[in-house]
């Protein structure tokens, strides 16, 4: 039985097709409004662009940390109370990320950051370093950014955890450890907590004067 096209059902066929192609300009003009705005100067607060990306998008977590990146850049530059409001916008959005992509760490250390500059109390960022610590044990691409955090906030850590940093800096790669002995000199010059708690080994150079 030969099968009948009619003016009506291509009319109808036509349905699908535009609707695919409406979804695609859709996206495509979401996804745009986002990569500008992301590079706009953080000079401001506002942007029109990422905020247009948020509400047409609010399901995609890379929208919402594009707007978490451009606040958290703006906020750098603020005094202190006024960073610390602003990162908790920021805390806000990587939480909206997360619960849309929960097993992605480099959210939780998106988190971790802004809880940290934000100047949350220990008991924050000890809990955001056990989700870290558990969800992403060997993801080494996160080393360089979460070695650096977790010792700007070293006084805020468990001593498990400050074990965990340690023994982190000791495997990671050459120049990761590079990294942690740059930055641990600048800390220790104001802090010799670090002499006392970290592994000789890694203080040596920066403890032994």
């Amino acid at each position: 039985m030969a099968l009948r096209i009619t003016t009506g059902t291509v009319r109808w066929l036509w349905i699908p097709a535009a609707a695919l192609c409406a979804l695609a300009l859709y996206l495509s003009l979401v996804f745009v409004a986002s990569a500008l705005g992301g590079h706009l100067a953080s000079g401001k607060k506002s942007n029109a662009l990422l905020d247009f990306s948020v509400m047409a998008a609010p399901w995609s977590p890379d929208v919402l940390v594009t707007k978490a990146e451009h606040l958290r850049a703006y906020a750098i530059a603020q005094d202190l109370e006024y960073r610390k409001v602003t990162m908790d916008e920021v805390v806000t959005l990587m939480e909206r990320a997360i619960s849309l992509r929960p097993y992605w760490p480099y959210y939780q250390l998106g988190a971790l950051d802004a809880e940290y500059l934000a100047g949350k109390e220990p008991a924050v960022i000890q809990q955001r370093l056990d989700v870290i610590m558990s969800l992403a044990p060997n993801e080494r691409g996160l080393d360089r950014n979460l070695i650096e955090l977790s010792l700007l906030a070293w006084r805020k850590l468990r001593t498990d955890q400050k074990r965990w940093v340690a023994q982190r800096i000791s495997t990671s790669t050459h120049a990761t450890q590079r990294q942690a002995q740059l930055l641990l000199g600048r800390l220790i010059a104001d802090d010799r907590i670090y002499c006392a708690e970290l592994p000789w080994s890694l203080v040596r150079s920066h403890c032994h004067r």
